[in-house]
């Protein structure tokens, strides 16, 4: 089988079931990285949604779609945001809290951090989603097929 490359091509190659057990192991895997920003049953990051009973709402093409394409839709509460500072530095992260003196985000590296609003020169929302493309390039077929298994009961 040839590696899809297309939307579509990706919906029917993970139309077939795999196996939620060893999706399970791909989720909390250093490949995937899906568990460093999201939660199943409470085990897993919170800078993404949790995704426990993520299936109620969402149908396997659509948690396909958002997977392989996660900055087309993203809800405003899981919106991104930078924050460049005078010295060149920039991070992106949640925002927390925007004081009178600060700005507050909650990193990818999982820590809130203050910013001195003196020390800010440019601040706004990132285009793109928090959750980074490409996640299909770093996994097999039946990885992606015992992912989206794995989402579906839980």
């Amino acid at each position: 089988m040839t590696r899809p490359f297309s939307i579509e091509e990706w919906q029917s190659a993970l139309s077939e079931e795999g196996n939620p057990q060893r999706g399970r192991n791909v989720f909390y895997s250093v490949h995937s990285t899906c568990s460093t920003c999201h939660a199943v049953k409470e085990r897993g990051g919170d800078l993404g949604p949790a995704l426990t009973n993520v299936a109620t709402s969402k149908t396997r093409e659509q948690l396909i779609h958002s997977i392989l394409r996660p900055s087309e839709e993203i809800s405003p509460q899981w919106q991104g945001w930078y924050i460049e500072l005078k010295d060149g530095t920039r991070d992106q992260g949640r925002q927390i809290n925007v004081g009178y003196d600060d700005i507050e985000i909650y990193t990818q590296a999982g820590e809130v951090i203050s910013f001195d609003k003196n020390e800010v020169v440019d601040y706004g929302v990132v285009e793109s989603s928090l959750m980074p493309p490409g996640l299909q390039a770093r996994l097999t077929v039946n990885d992606m097929k015992d992912l989206i298994s794995f989402l579906e009961v839980q």
